[in-house]
């Protein structure tokens, strides 16, 4: 009996496909999220006006915001975490973080408005 020994696979073959960054995939859902449902808030709000009570439509509009915030919120912080991870795909992750940090700021910058509003008026 002779022994033949396995063949060696070609050095291109023994590499490991990259892995993904679920991370950052989620992230990005999240921005997207943020982006569709703060979309559907404006719709909604401006058809809110015209049949609902004022009380109804503020309520609606602060939780609205609320929601707003904390999706984008999410979509920062783990952007961010996906970012930091070493040799992980960043595509996605940096799609997310900005995306959520664009609807954060946009929250905020609504937010000091609604005040400076409600002070001049």
């Amino acid at each position: 009996m002779s022994y033949y020994p396995a063949p060696t696979p070609p050095a291109s073959a023994a590499r490991p496909a990259p892995a993904g960054n679920l991370l950052g995939v989620v992230s990005f859902v999240f921005a997207l999220a943020t982006v569709a449902f703060d979309i559907l808030r404006a719709f909604g709000l401006t058809f809110l006006v015209r049949v609902t009570p004022a009380g109804l439509y503020t309520v609606v509009s602060w939780t609205g915001t609320a929601l707003v915030a904390m999706l984008a919120l999410g979509a920062l912080i783990i952007g961010i975490l996906a970012l930091l991870r070493k040799g992980a795909p960043k595509g996605f992750a940096a799609a997310g973080t900005a995306l959520g940090a664009q609807a954060l700021l946009a929250v905020l910058v609504g937010l000091a408005q609604t005040g400076l509003y409600s002070l001049m008026y």
